[in-house]
């Protein structure tokens, strides 16, 4: 009925005004245009329009002197004491010539010091603008001089983070004394409510960050708002959650001390642990939380009750109907929820929705909660490309406009003509074009569907793509670029930068990824570099978005030499990197942040670490051990986690639990690090578990021999498959071990489905060092241990060394070149070499019998200057129901390495049986 009702209209607009422009020709009728443009926009409300934000939190003081405004983990401070210290620094600020039209620059981390800075800037009539201390420098550069701002009020321990272009400075802590001496009293007319308040930097399209100036006039009307429409009240506790360079953050601060209530900062090592959050929430009873609802959802994941909240905004990003649904089974049912919208041009907040319980089933059929109705004082117009009103539940740009709008962006007129237009529905007023994509709901409520350029939002932060490319473009090895928001299948959202290189030049994606670390923040460094010979088009010669690849899921191609986990708890970690990157394979030595990790995905790794390794570190923790080996060393010093080195079954690949595993013994070092390459590459899907020698770390007795170790294994693989038919294997030593405990499992009335031995050798076979000096097994030892590692250790004649010094000779030469973990001791070692020594004694003690089941054996084709005394290893004389043979390449060291690993993964593949399931009687 309304599409007939428009069509009439046009008809009629046709014969009223036959020269008109389709464009012009109206669609609406009178009352759908009086209900977008008037009924639903009639959002005008007094507040006091001659007030600064300051005056706001005076006017709290008066009435609450002694109560807590701000507390921390150094201590509290009251609304009286806070105002004071405010007045003091406002005071210093004044007499270093600060007023309005003045810029003051804030580098400061979470404190009260920083409550204390935004207040006082603001009561000496400055405008604030909060700088990032871990921004790069040369963005930090570039916003101190866009604003030249007039003093940067820091701190002593970040000042060697600063660009030399620094203006005049404060030091909060060593200039305290002089800080201190200032009158404590309140300033009087500073600045008026034009004067701007603060000034925040957002991604830009042109490759340069944009200023965004709001003055004290923007800013009040929704202070207003929010203590008229939240009813926050003094008994409030509302913890200072967000990055004070986010915008959302002024709201989160500024509604709280115009309120009030009282701000609990939080440091930031809480923030990036979700239970540590959710610990400090219940243990300062905080009722109010504002977060992202990526932030949100790390909350909720953890499935423990927030009973102390009594309201919950969310904002920044697509609220979805999962997350309610989810949140309501942890938030109190008194809790109040709102979805809140608003760029940072309009002040912060445009829309908002709070969402009751027992009437979210009206919204289900939208891809995501409405963002809600337009606030006191802002009006909202969804206009098609012409400029014409959308009737409800038609698709259209977002227009916003009412006092919050900035007065456009800071020294950029043409971008401000372009974006900030006059209002063709309020004579004299502006409108800001949002780019964002939007439709009316016959309530009067709005739905977000998304952005109509190529801004995207991140974790909360809002970022231009263009302004990612033009940087990656500056770089001499670029020819072109392009820069796409991807989520995989784990639903991560990550940035990739897909690059086509100048052919002039060598390209390196490491270079250029080192090149964008010092130009962009880390929210915007993209966590994948793809390098093309050209863009996919599409017929009309345009780029197709759609078609370029998708990052491959390996490793980020940051172009580091892959080295292998070399003990327990390095397999633990990179198993977790894995699984929370989606990324692999994953090096000891790969940078957490270079594989496309950021400060929430670090929020998972570490919940994982907890649940796996049952150690608890802060997140700050990874940001100073980015790799798994300075992880490993920093939770080995620890010391409640060696029992992972010492469990005789290594789940090197947790793979399907509806497939059959795979056990593969270790070799004669009796580590089971050597499979993990083989393991992949038999498929990811495949649970593939590792049997790793007693005593590697000297807490348990070396089995005596080989049948001994067998039954033990044994014992431990039905700790996974009670019943056969198994599936076994082994390399060199381990395949000889795999071997007998066939033979054990067959006594036992089970069966091996399929026996795989790996370049091993029948005892005889191979020639052994069975000599009792330990500088001639020392040099085995070496040869064992470095070649597998992929490392050849460079070794003065041990014989030149006294016996006691070899070991911690060859530890500190294996360090050097990566074969060991940095922080490995002497006595680990020494370990490891009886373990050695213990398996060729075993070796040679061992005689096999003729084993009833068919064997599969892998033949390295090169020797290693030893010609083999026979084509089958001797294993013809064992076999009673036949014996498969297939050379494979490499030598008996380099079969489990890439490349060779991966020929040898694919003949592996066509002896197991199919989707290898367990069959119905296991």
């Amino acid at each position: 009925e309304r599409m007939v009702g428009h069509w009439q209209n046009m008809l009629e607009g046709i014969v009223a005004n036959p020269d008109a422009r389709l464009s012009e020709l109206p669609l609406l009728t009178r009352g759908e245009r009086e209900q977008v443009l008037v009924e639903w926009n009639a959002t005008a409300a007094p507040y006091p329009r001659e007030r600064c934000v300051h005056e706001l939190f005076e006017a709290q003081v008066e009435q609450r002197p002694d109560a807590v405004a701000i507390a921390s983990a150094q201590g509290h401070l009251s609304y009286r004491e806070l105002n004071c210290r405010a007045n003091q620094l406002a005071h210093s600020l004044q007499k270093l010539g600060v007023k309005p039209g003045k810029f003051v620059g804030l580098c400061l981390d979470r404190s009260i010091e920083m409550i204390i800075a935004i207040l006082g800037v603001l009561k000496a009539g400055g405008t604030y603008i909060p700088i990032d201390p871990e921004c790069p420098s040369e963005r930090m550069a570039f916003m101190l001089q866009d604003t030249q701002v007039f003093v940067l009020v820091t701190g002593q321990s970040f000042l060697d983070r600063l660009p030399e272009c620094i203006p005049s400075l404060i030091c909060l802590d060593t200039d305290r004394h002089s800080i201190v001496r200032e009158d404590r009293s309140n300033l009087l007319e500073t600045c008026s409510p034009d004067s701007l308040a603060y000034l925040i930097y957002t991604s830009g399209s042109t490759g340069k960050p944009k200023g965004v100036p709001i003055s004290h006039a923007n800013l009040c009307p929704l202070l207003h708002w929010g203590y008229e429409h939240l009813r926050l009240t003094p008994e409030d506790r509302v913890i200072q959650f967000l990055n004070y360079c986010f915008d959302w953050s002024v709201w989160e601060i500024l509604i709280t001390l115009t309120s009030g209530a009282s701000l609990h900062m939080v440091p930031l090592d809480t923030v990036l642990n979700p239970q540590q959050t959710l610990e400090f929430l219940a243990h300062h009873n905080i009722t109010v939380l504002h977060a992202t609802p990526t932030q949100f959802q790390y909350l909720v994941g953890q499935g423990q009750k927030l009973d102390t909240l009594r309201q919950t905004c969310i904002g920044a990003e697509k609220l979805t109907f999962d997350l309610i649904e989810r949140s309501l089974d942890v938030l109190h049912p008194d809790c109040r929820i709102y979805n809140m919208y608003g760029p940072t041009e309009a002040t912060i907040m445009a829309t908002t929705l709070e969402i009751e319980r027992s009437n979210t089933e009206r919204y289900q059929d939208l891809g995501s909660v409405p963002i809600g109705p337009p606030i006191a004082n802002t009006r909202c117009y969804v206009l098609d490309r012409h400029g014409n009103p959308q009737p409800a539940g038609v698709p259209g740009e977002l227009y916003l406009a009412g006092d919050g709008l900035s007065i456009g962006y800071f020294g950029q007129p043409e971008l401000t003509a372009n974006k900030f237009i006059p209002d063709p529905f309020a004579a004299g007023a502006r409108m800001y074009r949002t780019g964002d994509l939007a439709r009316w709901l016959p309530d009067g409520t709005m739905e977000y569907l998304g952005r109509i350029d190529q801004q995207v939002k991140l974790r909360g932060f809002r970022i231009e793509l263009g302004e990612i490319e033009a940087v990656i473009s500056q770089h001499p090895t670029v020819r072109e670029n392009v820069v796409v928001l991807r989520e995989d299948k784990l639903h991560h959202q990550r940035l990739v930068a897909y690059i086509i290189p100048n052919q002039q030049s060598a390209f390196s994606t490491g270079e250029v990824y080192q090149f964008l670390k010092t130009k962009l923040p880390e929210y915007m460094l993209p966590s994948t570099i793809v390098p093309l010979e050209a863009f996919p088009l599409m017929p009309n010669g345009k780029l197709d978005r759609r078609a370029l690849p998708a990052p491959s899921g390996t490793r980020a191609a940051m172009e580091k030499v892959y080295v292998a986990p070399r003990d327990a708890m390095e397999l633990h970690l990179l198993q977790v990197w894995e699984s929370v990157l989606g990324v692999q394979p994953i090096g000891v030595m790969d940078n957490f942040f270079e594989l496309g990790g950021h400060s929430l995905l670090a929020i998972r790794l570490m919940a994982q670490i907890q649940h796996k390794l049952k150690q608890r570190l802060p997140v700050a923790a990874l940001f100073q051990n980015m790799t798994v080996e300075r992880l490993a060393v920093l939770l080995r010093h620890r010391g409640d986690g060696l029992a992972l080195a010492v469990d005789t079954l290594v789940p090197i690949q947790q793979g399907d639990e509806n497939i059959r595993p795979m056990f593969f013994v270790h070799p004669v070092g009796g580590n089971v690090f050597c499979y993990v390459d083989l393991a992949r590459h038999l498929g990811t899907h495949l649970p593939f578990y590792g049997l790793q020698a007693h005593g590697l770390d000297g807490s348990q007795e070396l089995h005596s021999s080989i049948e001994e170790m067998s039954s033990h294994y044994i014992e431990s693989i039905r700790t996974v498959q009670a019943q056969g038919p198994y599936l076994l294997g082994g390399w060199s030593m381990g395949g000889l071990v795999a071997f007998e405990m066939a033979q054990q499992l067959w006594a036992q009335g089970q069966t091996v489905d399929r026996l795989i031995l790996i370049d091993t050798h029948v005892p005889g076979e191979q020639r052994l060092i069975t000599a009792e000096n330990d500088s001639e097994l020392l040099a085995a030892f070496i040869v064992d241990w470095g070649m597998l590692n992929q490392v050849q250790l460079e070794l003065v004649d041990l014989a030149q060394i006294v016996p006691e010094e070899q070991l911690a000779y060859i530890v500190q030469q294996a360090q050097e070149v990566g074969v060991v973990p940095p922080d490995i001791e002497s006595s680990q070692v020494q370990h490891l070499f009886d373990v050695f020594k213990n398996n060729l004694r075993a070796i040679e003690q061992y005689r096999p019998h003729v084993y009833r089941g068919p064997i599969t054996l892998f033949k390295a084709s090169e020797s290693l200057g030893e010609d083999p005394l026979s084509t089958d290893l001797g294993w013809s004389a064992f076999v009673a129901d036949g014996l498969a043979v297939h050379q494979v390449p490499g030598n008996h060291f380099s079969v489990l390495r890439v490349p060779n690993v991966q020929v040898l993964s694919e003949q592996i593949k066509s002896y197991l049986p199919v989707g290898g399931k367990h069959e119905a009687n296991s």
